[in-house]
């Protein structure tokens, strides 16, 4: 692809010579309208009159004269063009850059590729050639001339040069500020929670004091929980012996008044005095 050519050396025309090109390109058409015996040529002379500052085709399509399609369809046929539906066309930025928005407004054109030799051009009105000349002498390409409808080729232009908006700046978020916690309101997270061993040991004590491993415990603690052992243990034992007593069908031996376990079957009691 070719550079884009200066800014300054784009084609601006002046409203004196657009005027005449539009002239020029009314005749032509007024030529083509009267061959194919469309239209008479007296009757279109007096619109040429009153509208000399726009194109015949659109003030034709304007006044119900003609229909659109019908004046695109003779002018490809007549000059043997292409037509192209320009909204389904998209053009690359480097194509674009080769015209002026301006230029493509005020003409109705817009380029839409570009190889090293051509440029193929979309145009509303092929009939004007001052025009094509411009786009000519502008990129110094050979120009290939597409028809388009006005109104498509109108939105591409639009599509084409419009500038993306800018992205707007958007502060970050501020997070809300954490409020306080109150300790009635934290200690029920800590409601139900299993103790841990220490803990557990620690609940156990009188006093509260978890203490260290290997310290020495209370005494009078220590003494009370072995003799409950104990006691537990002699219980046990009794009430398994007068089950094996039952069963047997032996007397059961009396409790003995301090609390110590009988004695075992074939051994003498406590208080018995064994002989020489």
């Amino acid at each position: 692809m070719s550079e884009a050519p200066d800014t300054a050396a784009r084609p601006q025309g002046t409203q004196h010579h657009r005027t005449a090109s539009i002239a020029a390109a009314s005749r032509k058409l007024l030529r083509i309208l009267s061959d194919a015996r469309v239209l008479d040529r007296d009757d279109l002379v007096p619109l040429l009159e009153k509208h000399p500052k726009e194109f015949l085709g659109d003030v034709l399509v304007r006044e119900g004269v003609l229909v659109e399609d019908y004046l695109q369809g003779l002018l490809i046929r007549t000059l043997q063009i292409p037509y192209v539906a320009a909204d389904c066309c998209t053009v690359h930025p480097e194509v674009a850059a080769l015209l002026t928005e301006e230029f493509c407004r005020e003409h109705h054109v817009m380029p839409l590729s570009q190889t090293r030799e051509f440029l193929t051009l979309a145009v509303a009105n092929p009939l004007d050639q001052s025009a094509l000349t411009d786009v000519r002498n502008t990129t110094g390409l050979e120009v290939r001339v597409v028809l388009a409808a006005a109104g498509p080729l109108d939105a591409l232009i639009e599509a084409t040069h419009r500038k993306p908006p800018e992205p707007e700046e958007t502060l970050p978020e501020e997070l809300p500020a954490e409020e306080p916690q109150d300790e009635s309101d934290m200690s029920r997270y800590f409601k139900g929670l299993t103790l841990e061993p220490e803990q557990a040991r620690t609940e156990g004590r009188p006093d509260g004091d978890a203490g260290l491993e290997g310290d020495t415990a209370d005494p009078a603690l220590s003494t009370v929980t072995a003799q409950g052992l104990i006691d537990l243990i002699q219980e046990t034992t009794r009430g398994l012996e007068q089950v094996t007593h039952l069963v047997n069908g032996s007397p059961q031996p009396p409790d003995p008044p301090d609390g110590s376990p009988p004695a075992a079957a074939g051994e003498p009691a406590a208080d018995e005095t064994e002989g020489p």
